[in-house]
Parts: C-alpha cells; sequence; structure tokens
C-alpha cells in the first residue's frame, strides 16, 4: 500500500512494528477462551472483527487512485 510514499529509511518502522503485533497478539486464543465464553459473545466477537476488516478493507480502496 505505501508503494511510491516512502523513503527506504521509511521502511525501518515495519519489522519493529509487526514484532509489537505478534507480541500482542501472541495470546489471543487465551483471551478468546478465557472471555468469550458463551455462543453469543463468540457470535458478537465475529461480527465485530468482521465489520473492522471490512472498514479497513474500504479504508484502502477509498486510496485507489489517489495521487499524493
Amino acid at each position: 500500500h505505501y508503494g511510491g510514499l516512502l523513503d527506504p529509511d521509511d521502511y525501518l518502522f515495519h519489522p519493529i512494528h509487526i514484532t509489537v503485533d505478534e507480541g500482542h497478539g501472541g495470546h489471543v486464543g487465551e483471551f478468546a477462551e478465557r472471555y468469550l465464553d458463551t455462543e453469543e459473545k463468540r457470535r458478537s466477537a465475529r461480527a465485530a472483527y468482521f465489520a473492522g476488516a471490512e472498514a479497513t478493507r474500504r479504508c484502502w480502496d477509498a486510496y485507489e487512485g489517489a495521487s499524493w
């Protein structure tokens, strides 16, 4: 998504960001087992996840053809 927008030095951010994301996401399964203990909670969490994914997709789609 960032082609042509960033200089090579700007890419230094991404490995750090990925490492931190992996660290934060490493316990998602444990979190889900502990707090999503009913089918209603699991359905709600799935709906929230898919709504967020759709919002992200629409955000990136809005940049198509944009010039900087």
